[in-house]
Protein backbone atom coordinates (compact mmCIF):
# COMPACT_ATOMS: atom_id res chain seq x y z
CA UNK A 1 0.00 0.00 0.00
CA UNK A 2 2.87 2.38 0.78
CA UNK A 3 4.39 1.71 -2.64
CA UNK A 4 1.07 2.42 -4.38
CA UNK A 5 0.68 5.69 -2.45
CA UNK A 6 4.22 6.81 -3.33
CA UNK A 7 3.65 5.93 -6.99
CA UNK A 8 0.45 7.98 -7.08
CA UNK A 9 2.21 10.97 -5.54
CA UNK A 10 5.05 10.65 -8.06
CA UNK A 11 2.64 10.56 -10.99
CA UNK A 12 0.81 13.60 -9.72
CA UNK A 13 4.07 15.50 -9.53
CA UNK A 14 4.89 14.65 -13.14
CA UNK A 15 1.59 15.43 -14.75
CA UNK A 16 -0.81 18.24 -13.94
CA UNK A 17 -3.90 16.02 -13.79
CA UNK A 18 -7.19 17.79 -13.23
CA UNK A 19 -9.36 17.17 -10.17
CA UNK A 20 -12.07 14.48 -10.43
CA UNK A 21 -14.62 17.03 -11.61
CA UNK A 22 -12.35 17.71 -14.61
CA UNK A 23 -11.68 14.04 -15.30
CA UNK A 24 -12.99 14.13 -18.87
CA UNK A 25 -11.08 17.22 -19.85
CA UNK A 26 -7.74 17.71 -21.55
CA UNK A 27 -4.69 18.66 -19.55
CA UNK A 28 -1.14 19.76 -20.32
CA UNK A 29 2.12 18.70 -18.84
CA UNK A 30 5.01 21.08 -18.56
CA UNK A 31 7.77 20.87 -21.11
CA UNK A 32 10.22 21.05 -18.21
CA UNK A 33 8.72 18.17 -16.24
CA UNK A 34 10.50 14.80 -16.55
CA UNK A 35 8.70 12.31 -18.79
CA UNK A 36 8.69 8.52 -18.47
CA UNK A 37 10.81 6.91 -21.16
CA UNK A 38 8.94 3.89 -22.45
CA UNK A 39 9.20 1.63 -25.46
CA UNK A 40 6.61 2.44 -28.06
CA UNK A 41 5.56 0.51 -31.12
CA UNK A 42 6.71 2.51 -34.17
CA UNK A 43 4.47 3.33 -37.10
CA UNK A 44 5.32 5.10 -40.35
CA UNK A 45 5.61 8.87 -40.21
CA UNK A 46 2.42 10.62 -41.25
CA UNK A 47 2.95 11.54 -44.88
CA UNK A 48 2.16 15.24 -44.84
CA UNK A 49 4.33 17.94 -46.32
CA UNK A 50 3.35 20.24 -43.43
CA UNK A 51 4.79 17.96 -40.74
CA UNK A 52 7.67 15.49 -40.54
CA UNK A 53 7.88 14.79 -36.84
CA UNK A 54 7.86 11.35 -35.23
CA UNK A 55 4.53 9.52 -35.14
CA UNK A 56 3.95 6.47 -32.97
CA UNK A 57 1.06 4.44 -31.61
CA UNK A 58 0.26 1.94 -28.87
CA UNK A 59 -2.43 -0.62 -28.13
CA UNK A 60 -3.82 -0.83 -31.68
CA UNK A 61 -3.78 -4.62 -31.94
CA UNK A 62 -5.71 -6.93 -34.21
CA UNK A 63 -7.72 -6.09 -37.29
CA UNK A 64 -10.05 -3.69 -35.50
CA UNK A 65 -7.06 -1.88 -33.99
CA UNK A 66 -5.43 -1.43 -37.39
CA UNK A 67 -8.67 -0.08 -38.85
CA UNK A 68 -9.05 2.38 -35.99
CA UNK A 69 -5.45 3.53 -36.29
CA UNK A 70 -5.89 4.15 -40.02
CA UNK A 71 -8.95 6.29 -39.24
CA UNK A 72 -7.08 8.24 -36.57
CA UNK A 73 -4.16 8.94 -38.90
CA UNK A 74 -6.53 10.02 -41.68
CA UNK A 75 -8.30 12.48 -39.35
CA UNK A 76 -5.02 13.93 -38.12
CA UNK A 77 -3.76 14.36 -41.69
CA UNK A 78 -6.88 16.36 -42.52
CA UNK A 79 -6.34 18.63 -39.53
CA UNK A 80 -2.67 19.16 -40.34
CA UNK A 81 -3.45 20.13 -43.90
CA UNK A 82 -5.32 23.22 -42.75
CA UNK A 83 -3.16 24.35 -39.84
CA UNK A 84 -0.14 26.70 -40.02
CA UNK A 85 3.01 24.79 -40.91
CA UNK A 86 5.00 26.79 -38.35
CA UNK A 87 2.68 25.52 -35.62
CA UNK A 88 3.01 21.91 -36.76
CA UNK A 89 6.80 22.13 -36.84
CA UNK A 90 6.69 22.58 -33.07
CA UNK A 91 5.40 19.02 -32.67
CA UNK A 92 8.46 16.81 -32.44
CA UNK A 93 6.49 13.73 -31.38
CA UNK A 94 2.84 12.82 -31.85
CA UNK A 95 1.70 9.68 -30.08
CA UNK A 96 -1.72 8.03 -30.09
CA UNK A 97 -2.68 5.46 -27.47
CA UNK A 98 -5.74 3.27 -27.88
CA UNK A 99 -6.63 3.20 -24.21
CA UNK A 100 -8.79 5.07 -21.73
CA UNK A 101 -7.20 7.78 -19.62
CA UNK A 102 -8.33 10.52 -17.26
CA UNK A 103 -7.02 12.97 -19.87
CA UNK A 104 -8.10 12.62 -23.48
CA UNK A 105 -5.03 14.54 -24.55
CA UNK A 106 -1.75 15.77 -23.11
CA UNK A 107 0.72 18.23 -24.56
CA UNK A 108 3.84 20.20 -23.76
CA UNK A 109 6.17 22.32 -25.86
CA UNK A 110 7.09 19.54 -28.27
CA UNK A 111 5.00 16.43 -27.68
CA UNK A 112 1.32 15.53 -27.97
CA UNK A 113 -0.29 12.36 -26.63
CA UNK A 114 -3.87 11.46 -27.57
CA UNK A 115 -5.80 8.76 -25.69
CA UNK A 116 -8.17 7.74 -28.44
CA UNK A 117 -10.27 5.32 -26.38
CA UNK A 118 -11.43 8.26 -24.26
CA UNK A 119 -12.40 10.25 -27.37
CA UNK A 120 -15.86 9.66 -28.75
CA UNK A 121 -15.76 10.90 -32.35
CA UNK A 122 -13.55 12.10 -35.21
CA UNK A 123 -14.54 15.70 -34.55
CA UNK A 124 -13.69 15.38 -30.89
CA UNK A 125 -10.31 13.89 -31.86
CA UNK A 126 -9.59 16.93 -34.03
CA UNK A 127 -10.74 19.31 -31.31
CA UNK A 128 -8.57 17.68 -28.64
CA UNK A 129 -5.63 17.71 -31.05
CA UNK A 130 -6.11 21.46 -31.61
CA UNK A 131 -6.27 22.09 -27.88
CA UNK A 132 -2.98 20.26 -27.37
CA UNK A 133 -1.46 22.03 -30.36
CA UNK A 134 -2.31 25.24 -28.53
CA UNK A 135 0.02 24.11 -25.73
CA UNK A 136 2.77 23.38 -28.26
CA UNK A 137 2.43 26.87 -29.76
CA UNK A 138 2.30 28.50 -26.33
CA UNK A 139 5.11 26.62 -24.58
CA UNK A 140 7.29 25.51 -27.47
CA UNK A 141 7.02 28.18 -30.16
CA UNK A 142 6.22 31.48 -28.43
CA UNK A 143 9.29 31.44 -26.22
CA UNK A 144 11.54 34.15 -24.83
CA UNK A 145 15.32 34.29 -24.54
CA UNK A 146 15.81 36.57 -21.57
CA UNK A 147 17.27 35.20 -18.35
CA UNK A 148 15.05 37.55 -16.36
CA UNK A 149 12.13 35.83 -14.67
CA UNK A 150 8.48 36.81 -14.90
CA UNK A 151 5.85 36.13 -12.25
CA UNK A 152 4.63 33.14 -14.30
CA UNK A 153 6.00 29.63 -13.91
CA UNK A 154 5.67 26.63 -16.21
CA UNK A 155 6.09 23.75 -13.83
CA UNK A 156 9.24 24.49 -11.84
CA UNK A 157 10.81 26.83 -14.36
CA UNK A 158 9.88 30.53 -14.53
CA UNK A 159 8.65 31.96 -17.81
CA UNK A 160 11.15 34.54 -19.07
CA UNK A 161 10.09 38.17 -18.99
CA UNK A 162 10.30 38.49 -22.80
CA UNK A 163 8.12 35.45 -23.53
CA UNK A 164 5.54 36.52 -26.19
CA UNK A 165 2.76 34.62 -24.39
CA UNK A 166 3.01 36.94 -21.40
CA UNK A 167 1.02 39.54 -23.31
CA UNK A 168 -1.83 37.04 -23.42
CA UNK A 169 -1.42 35.72 -19.86
CA UNK A 170 -1.46 39.16 -18.27
CA UNK A 171 -4.86 40.02 -19.72
CA UNK A 172 -6.56 37.85 -17.10
CA UNK A 173 -3.83 36.49 -14.81
CA UNK A 174 -1.57 37.76 -12.03
CA UNK A 175 0.46 34.56 -12.31
CA UNK A 176 -0.19 31.16 -13.87
CA UNK A 177 -2.77 30.17 -11.23
CA UNK A 178 -4.14 33.47 -9.90
CA UNK A 179 -6.77 35.31 -11.92
CA UNK A 180 -6.95 39.08 -11.80
CA UNK A 181 -9.45 40.30 -9.21
CA UNK A 182 -11.59 42.14 -11.74
CA UNK A 183 -11.86 39.17 -14.11
CA UNK A 184 -15.06 37.16 -14.48
CA UNK A 185 -16.37 34.25 -16.52
CA UNK A 186 -17.26 36.50 -19.46
CA UNK A 187 -13.53 37.17 -19.92
CA UNK A 188 -12.79 33.52 -20.75
CA UNK A 189 -13.82 31.37 -23.69
CA UNK A 190 -14.71 28.44 -21.41
CA UNK A 191 -14.81 27.27 -17.82
CA UNK A 192 -11.70 25.16 -18.39
CA UNK A 193 -9.87 28.27 -19.60
CA UNK A 194 -10.31 29.66 -16.10
CA UNK A 195 -8.19 26.94 -14.47
CA UNK A 196 -4.78 28.44 -15.32
CA UNK A 197 -3.06 30.71 -17.84
CA UNK A 198 -1.84 27.79 -19.99
CA UNK A 199 -5.31 26.27 -20.36
CA UNK A 200 -6.64 29.76 -21.08
CA UNK A 201 -4.23 29.92 -24.01
CA UNK A 202 -5.01 26.41 -25.33
CA UNK A 203 -8.78 26.87 -25.07
CA UNK A 204 -8.54 30.25 -26.78
CA UNK A 205 -6.42 28.70 -29.54
CA UNK A 206 -9.09 26.19 -30.54
CA UNK A 207 -11.88 28.73 -30.02
CA UNK A 208 -10.19 31.20 -32.37
CA UNK A 209 -9.49 28.57 -35.04
CA UNK A 210 -12.79 26.65 -35.03
CA UNK A 211 -15.31 29.10 -33.57
CA UNK A 212 -14.13 32.50 -34.73
CA UNK A 213 -17.65 33.89 -35.13
CA UNK A 214 -18.50 33.01 -31.52
CA UNK A 215 -15.21 34.48 -30.29
CA UNK A 216 -15.93 37.78 -32.08
CA UNK A 217 -19.52 37.85 -30.82
CA UNK A 218 -18.52 37.30 -27.19
CA UNK A 219 -15.61 39.74 -27.48
CA UNK A 220 -18.13 42.53 -28.00
CA UNK A 221 -19.17 42.09 -24.36
CA UNK A 222 -15.72 41.73 -22.82
CA UNK A 223 -12.70 43.96 -23.27
CA UNK A 224 -10.47 41.12 -22.07
CA UNK A 225 -11.84 38.71 -24.67
CA UNK A 226 -11.37 41.35 -27.36
CA UNK A 227 -7.70 41.67 -26.35
CA UNK A 228 -7.31 37.88 -26.40
CA UNK A 229 -8.91 37.70 -29.84
CA UNK A 230 -6.58 40.42 -31.14
CA UNK A 231 -3.58 38.62 -29.64
CA UNK A 232 -4.37 35.43 -31.53
CA UNK A 233 -5.12 37.28 -34.73
CA UNK A 234 -1.92 39.33 -34.68
CA UNK A 235 0.59 37.13 -32.84
CA UNK A 236 -0.47 33.54 -33.51
CA UNK A 237 -2.33 33.39 -36.84
CA UNK A 238 -0.48 36.13 -38.77
CA UNK A 239 -3.50 38.40 -39.19
CA UNK A 240 -5.84 35.66 -40.39
CA UNK A 241 -9.40 35.30 -39.08
CA UNK A 242 -11.80 32.41 -39.42
CA UNK A 243 -15.53 31.71 -39.87
CA UNK A 244 -15.96 35.26 -41.21
CA UNK A 245 -19.15 34.41 -43.11
CA UNK A 246 -20.69 32.35 -40.34
CA UNK A 247 -23.38 33.70 -38.04
CA UNK A 248 -22.81 33.24 -34.32
CA UNK A 249 -25.32 30.97 -32.59
CA UNK A 250 -25.81 29.50 -29.15
CA UNK A 251 -23.57 26.58 -28.27
CA UNK A 252 -26.15 24.22 -26.79
CA UNK A 253 -28.68 24.37 -23.99
CA UNK A 254 -29.46 27.99 -24.80
CA UNK A 255 -26.14 29.26 -23.49
CA UNK A 256 -23.13 31.08 -24.92
CA UNK A 257 -20.76 29.72 -22.26
CA UNK A 258 -19.42 26.17 -22.01
CA UNK A 259 -16.94 24.41 -19.81
CA UNK A 260 -14.93 22.73 -22.58
CA UNK A 261 -14.39 24.08 -26.11
CA UNK A 262 -13.44 20.63 -27.44
CA UNK A 263 -17.05 19.49 -26.97
CA UNK A 264 -18.61 22.29 -29.04
CA UNK A 265 -19.96 20.97 -32.33
CA UNK A 266 -18.43 22.27 -35.53
CA UNK A 267 -18.56 21.63 -39.25
CA UNK A 268 -15.53 20.37 -41.13
CA UNK A 269 -15.96 23.48 -43.27
CA UNK A 270 -14.93 25.44 -40.17
CA UNK A 271 -11.55 23.78 -40.38
CA UNK A 272 -10.92 23.78 -44.13
CA UNK A 273 -12.05 27.30 -45.00
CA UNK A 274 -12.30 30.83 -43.64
Amino acid sequence: MIFVFVLIVALNSLFENPSPILSDETTHFSARHPIFIQKIRPFPIIENRMWNGRFSARNFSGKSGKIKLAQVKKSLKIAMKYLPSEHLKGIKTLEVRNRSHVSRGMGNGEKIILHTKSIGSKKELLAVFLHELGHVVDIGILTGKSKKKSEFRNGRKPVSDDDPSLEFYKISWENEKTRRQNSNMLDFVSGYAMTDSFEDFAESYIFFRLHGEKFRSRAKKSDSLRKKYDFFKNNVFSGNEFQLKKKSRKFFGGTNFVFDTTLINFSMRDLISN
